[in-house]
């Protein structure tokens, strides 16, 4: 049994770890790679790799090719995100909340973890609106996150308003 195609997604998870450090050229590598290999043998697993790669292409400046990955991978709640994030990049915080809302309905309110970079980002957008975050959301995040000792998340939806303030919303 080839399982081969088990490096893909393995190679689009590490990705995301080089590209927190700001290795970008070595994530681009194995983003490129995972998306090849889960090609031939797991396509529809291959959309991991693609919204992983739109989010770099996203950090890079490359709106518009990030914008058409996450095109082809429109259903994966991680392009949903991105989408709303290159909104925010792109100065458009409404649109940014109008995916964002319909992101964090398709989220069952139990997975923390997952809800948690929405919420933070729907902050982001709220702000940048000329609204502070209501209780609903950021505020909201921000003791779902403490509830499962998820203090990162925490710390990230508390600082949404002050980076918005300066001008941006971060990414995550």
């Amino acid at each position: 049994m080839d399982t081969r195609f088990v490096t893909g997604v393995c190679r689009a998870h590490y990705a995301v770890i080089l590209t927190w450090y700001g290795s970008w050229t070595e994530a681009e590598r194995e983003l490129l790679a995972a998306v090849d290999g889960l090609a031939a043998k797991r396509p529809h697993w291959r959309a991991e790799a693609l919204v992983r790669l739109g989010e770099l292409r996203r950090r890079q400046g490359r709106y518009a090719e990030a914008e058409d990955l996450f095109a082809q991978t429109r259903e994966h709640p991680l392009a949903q995100q991105g989408l709303a994030e290159l909104s925010l990049d792109r100065e458009d915080p409404g649109t940014a909340r109008d995916l964002l809302e319909r992101l964090l309905r398709r989220i069952p309110r139990g997975i923390t973890t997952g809800r948690a970079v929405p919420l933070e980002l729907l902050g982001s957008a709220a702000v940048a609106m000329g609204r502070l975050p209501d209780g609903g959301h950021a505020s909201g995040g921000t003791s779902l996150a403490r509830r499962r000792d998820v203090h990162a998340a925490a710390a990230r939806i508390r600082a949404a308003p002050g980076r918005a303030a300066r001008g941006g919303h971060g990414g995550s």
